[in-house]
């Protein structure tokens, strides 16, 4: 517009982290350009880091990072299910999470089955 001034809607795909937007504008008599950072999160974001290979039998310890970015603090339920494959300790926990707050929750696992590809699943509420 005439004060240098757009809207221009993005679609960014699920990602966390920190883009930097660019625009660079021209005319016959002149031109200008400016770059800004923003941060795109979502309000809550997990990780879970575990090995990526057990054997029957073998124990290990899993650890579920949780970061509240939503802007206020949150009570939080947290679901883990190893299926039939693994056994999980402690799979179901209840958290408060201060806005800002990262916490790390870890789970005693055991492999319950033969080798295959085991499918673990978190749900997390507040």
């Amino acid at each position: 517009d005439d004060r240098g001034e757009a809207e221009i809607p993005l679609r960014v795909p699920d990602f966390n982290g920190t883009l930097r937007l660019m625009a660079v504008v021209a005319a016959a008599d002149r031109f200008g350009s400016k770059d800004a950072e923003m941060i795109v999160a979502a309000p809550l974001i997990t990780e879970l880091s575990m090995p990526r290979f057990l054997s029957f039998g073998d124990k290990a310890v899993m650890a579920l990072d949780l970061q509240n970015l939503s802007g206020a603090a949150q009570e939080l339920k947290v679901s883990v299910n190893g299926g039939q494959g693994l056994r999980i300790q402690d799979a179901d926990r209840e958290l408060p999470l201060k806005d800002q707050e990262k916490r790390t929750l870890r789970f005693s696992i055991e492999a319950r089955t033969m080798p295959g590809v085991q499918t673990i699943t978190v749900k997390v509420a507040g």
